[in-house]
């Protein structure tokens, strides 16, 4: 039962941005919200996950989906996509947006476009008001 709970709370991790990705509120940042630190913020969690160092990602989630997902899996999910990837070669594009969560909660929506040795990802961050992750993806 705990495995359910926690593939749930996974698979939740990743499809919640994915849906959340769809439904942009804004193409402006929230109030608040700076675009260099926000530019800044998502692009040292993509040099993060390039340097495999996932600990320094997961310490940047939000406590309340902390528990959700740890190092090791975050780890598991995304080294076999790094690894199909190839070696990082540039940060190709970055889309900044706003998006409103509940209880009058805004996010910051980070797509950072980067290209690879073998092809091209895209990282999906939702930052709250405090820079912290609410919401990560990679495709």
């Amino acid at each position: 039962m705990k495995k359910v709970i926690k593939l749930f709370l996974i698979t939740a991790l990743v499809l919640i941005p994915a849906l959340l990705i769809t439904s942009c509120d804004s193409e402006e940042l929230p109030e608040g919200f700076d675009k260099d630190d926000v530019t800044e913020a998502a692009k040292a969690v993509v040099n993060a996950a390039n340097s495999r160092n996932y600990d320094v990602i997961h310490a940047r989630i939000s406590e309340e989906f902390q528990d959700a997902i740890s190092v090791k899996e975050l780890k598991e999910a995304w080294d076999p996509l790094l690894d199909e990837s190839g070696n990082f070669e540039e940060f190709d594009e970055v889309i900044l947006a706003s998006k409103a969560g509940e209880e009058d909660s805004v996010y910051a929506l980070a797509l950072v476009k980067c290209k690879y040795e073998n092809g091209e990802r895209t990282y999906t961050f939702y930052f709250d008001e405090d820079m912290t992750l609410s919401g990560l993806w990679m495709k």
